[in-house]
């Protein structure tokens, strides 16, 4: 759950919209020979909506807090062998 405009502190100036990303890259390779294998895959990066939070902590260390929340997913995947995921969340911020 996060805040709305209605649950903002007193005195809270508004700074506008803020936006953060994190990404996970991924390769999948298949194993020719190894039936009970069939592909071998590796994945780095850190993704997800807590690094998208720390991206936004980053450009802005000025903010108390964000309201108004959205996140997306996006993955993109290249023949199955490279995927790349990222969540970003974009909301207004507050000082």
């Amino acid at each position: 759950v996060t805040l709305t405009p209605k649950d903002l502190p007193p005195g809270a100036v508004l700074t506008g919209p803020v936006k953060g990303r994190g990404c996970q890259h991924g390769i999948s390779t298949p194993i020719v020979g190894l039936s009970s294998v069939p592909r071998m895959s590796v994945a780095g990066g850190e993704g997800g909506f807590e690094k998208a939070l720390q991206d936004i902590r980053d450009r802005h260390p000025d903010l108390k807090g964000i309201y108004d929340v959205k996140i997306d997913d996006h993955v993109v995947n290249i023949l199955t062998v490279y995927q790349r995921q990222c969540t970003e969340v974009t909301a207004k911020g507050f000082k």
